[in-house]
């Protein structure tokens, strides 16, 4: 209370975040600043500067414009979601495994049932050493999946998958029961998770 008191009063967690820290805050200015220094126009001297090729790569992607087709592009090319009736989704052809290792080799995710990662030796400061440890939840904190569709986070989480689902092109009911089974599935893993990390080398 005394050395973190003030700021748990005072500090509200944004509609679009689980949680909130000074770490959190840092970030959000870093990014507001980017983007300042990505939108501005560039003087003169800056026409051949990386910052400068940095602002044309940012305002020729058309991100908007692209809409969701990257996203559904790279589902198709690791099997698909089953989610989505349009997907040519086959359970019997699936690997998580190698799909694990396909998306890690793209650099789309860094961590699914398994979190692996090479950091400095904790008993030995000047190796490197494979660090294994359990993998990050959606909402983060196990204890809020612990507490089912009783918790209005979960349920908002709940609410999220379904909708992101819908506009990706599934059927309302069919992103109903699969995302249920996903958020069990989420509370399952939370269930086995241990609260503070503890690496395993």
């Amino acid at each position: 209370q005394f050395a973190c008191g003030k700021y748990i009063e005072s500090t509200v967690i944004p509609e679009h975040k689980s949680s909130q820290s000074t770490f959190d805050e840092l970030q959000d200015e870093l990014n507001r600043k980017l983007r300042v220094l990505i939108e501005e126009k560039s003087p003169n001297f800056e026409k051949r500067s990386f910052v400068n090729k940095l602002k044309d790569l940012y305002i020729s992607s058309h991100i908007e414009a692209k809409g969701d087709e990257p996203l559904l592009d790279l589902m198709d090319k690791f099997g698909g979601w089953p989610v989505l009736e349009s997907s040519q989704w086959n359970e019997s052809n699936f690997n998580w495994f190698e799909s694990y290792i396909k998306l890690r080799q793209i650099g789309v995710v860094d961590n699914m049932l398994i979190s692996i990662f090479v950091d400095i030796d904790d008993k030995n400061s000047s190796k490197r050493v494979l660090y294994l440890d359990q993998p990050s939840l959606g909402l983060f904190d196990r204890d809020l999946l612990m507490k089912g569709m009783n918790d209005s986070s979960v349920a908002a989480y709940y609410d999220l998958m379904v909708k992101s689902a819908v506009l990706l092109g599934g059927q309302q009911n069919t992103a109903k029961k699969q995302m249920m089974e996903v958020l069990e599935f989420e509370t399952l893993l939370a269930n086995v998770f241990i609260e503070m990390f503890e690496f395993v080398t």
